[in-house]
């Protein structure tokens, strides 16, 4: 009776071992889609030195893996190596989303946003056999050797004094600025990656791709502002003239409107932009868009912000920014209609816009629609209307989400606007 009796406990013991077991195997979690990527880096003799990374991350040595990527847009950033120029910057775009394509041989899973399908294989039935963890993205980084600026090419890039010009290499740009007379201070200042350069004339030096302003100064001279954001001009294949002007007995209203902008003084500003008149049409606009910045930001008086805004449109009206600007203002005065329609206009000339700055601003274009949309939709009272705008304004926050730069603070902050955004359109429409 014994024997028995145990034989039926070891029995029972067994039978509940192998269901627990299968119950685990039905509960467990599954393994979170995520994706891998490697950088090899090019050539061989750099390779010691070189690194990459991911989103300001770890740097990585050539053909490490950095793995657990999910979903979304990431940029690899590539190390300075002293006498070589590093390769520029590449947004990668994972995408984890499955979709099934039938073939000759069966259903395949096709998953979008790999270049390169590297160890995947099939079975007879046309279904890929390794998981979709095991994904690795391959990308190649060059360097190339930076070469020395000679007396003779120096004069090649400098063609005349009181000018400015840069020459591409590889993602940077050489600039070099001269001024007549020569000793005078140059300030460069970034307006969205933050750089910040400083020289006295001559004056070389290499610069990323961005929105610049450049301030030139001297004693016993006018200050000068060749570069002006607002316009939204890159240092590319550049050249400006101009010559230093002697500030005695001489008041420049830009000049002056701009010193009293820096210190703050914004009524001083106001009265001094508002003397510069449509003779040089560049400072012209200039000065009617800082206008139009300092109604719209420290005056809140929108109705002159507006009408500065479309003076300079109307002396430029192929100028994206300007477009962007009015946007802007029309938002703020909630009239929303005329918002999207200022958008429209900066849609139109993206062929505008320096490529490396496009992303940057459909990000920012694509927020400020949602924002339109998203105000229409409160502000709505017919019920189908106000339905269809509901999902209007979560398909833009959306794919603005999806798109918008990763690691840059003023971006984050908008992304979580549009996340709490997102939640409150969709508890409207439930």
């Amino acid at each position: 009776m014994n024997i028995r009796s145990n034989v039926k406990k070891n029995i029972i013991l067994y039978c509940l071992i192998f269901l627990c077991i299968i119950i685990f195997q039905c509960t467990g979690k599954k393994k979170k889609d995520m994706s891998k990527v490697t950088v090899s880096i090019h050539p061989e003799e750099v390779r010691g030195k070189a690194r990459w990374r991911i989103n300001k991350g770890k740097w990585h040595k050539h053909e490490e893996i950095q793995s657990k990527l999910s979903a979304g847009k990431y940029t690899v950033e590539f190390q300075e190596v002293n006498g070589w120029i590093e390769p520029a910057d590449k947004i990668i775009q994972v995408k984890l989303k499955k979709d099934t394509s039938k073939t000759k041989k069966g259903v395949i899973e096709k998953i979008e946003g790999f270049k390169q399908d590297m160890g995947v294989k099939t079975t007879k039935g046309g279904k890929r056999k390794q998981d979709i963890t095991d994904r690795l993205i391959a990308i190649k980084g060059f360097y190339k050797k930076r070469k020395e600026l000679t007396d003779e090419t120096r004069s090649n890039i400098v063609t005349e004094e009181g000018s400015a010009t840069v020459t591409t290499e590889a993602g940077l740009h050489e600039l070099t600025v001269t001024t007549n007379p020569p000793g005078a201070q140059v300030t460069l200042t970034g307006k969205q990656r933050n750089g910040h350069y400083q020289g006295v004339t001559p004056f070389t030096t290499k610069v990323k791709p961005d929105w610049y302003e450049m301030k030139i100064e001297k004693d016993n001279y006018q200050t000068v502002w060749p570069y002006d954001p607002t316009n939204i001009k890159t240092l590319k294949e550049v050249t400006i003239h101009k010559e230093l002007t002697s500030s005695t007995g001489y008041d420049n209203p830009y000049n002056q409107a701009r010193q009293a902008e820096d210190s703050e003084n914004w009524r001083i500003a106001i009265q001094y932009y508002e003397q510069v008149n449509d003779d040089d049409r560049e400072k012209y606009v200039s000065a009617q868009n800082r206008l139009g910045n300092i109604y719209l930001n420290h005056e809140n008086d929108l109705e002159k912000a507006i009408n500065a805004f479309r003076k300079a449109i109307q002396k430029k009206k192929n100028d994206y920014a300007l477009h962007h600007n009015l946007a802007l203002a029309y938002y703020e005065a909630k009239n929303y209609d005329q918002a999207l329609e200022s958008l429209n206009e900066v849609k139109k000339l993206k062929a505008m816009i320096p490529s490396e700055l496009v992303y940057e601003v459909e990000a920012e274009v694509t927020f400020v629609r949602g924002q339109c949309h998203y105000a229409l939709f409160m502000n709505e009272q017919d019920p189908q209307s106000k339905r269809q705008l509901g999902y209007r304004t979560l398909q833009i926050f959306n794919d603005f989400v999806d798109q918008a730069p990763r690691n840059i603070d003023q971006y984050d902050i908008k992304k979580k606007r549009a996340t709490s955004v997102i939640t409150k359109v969709k508890k409207e429409l439930n």
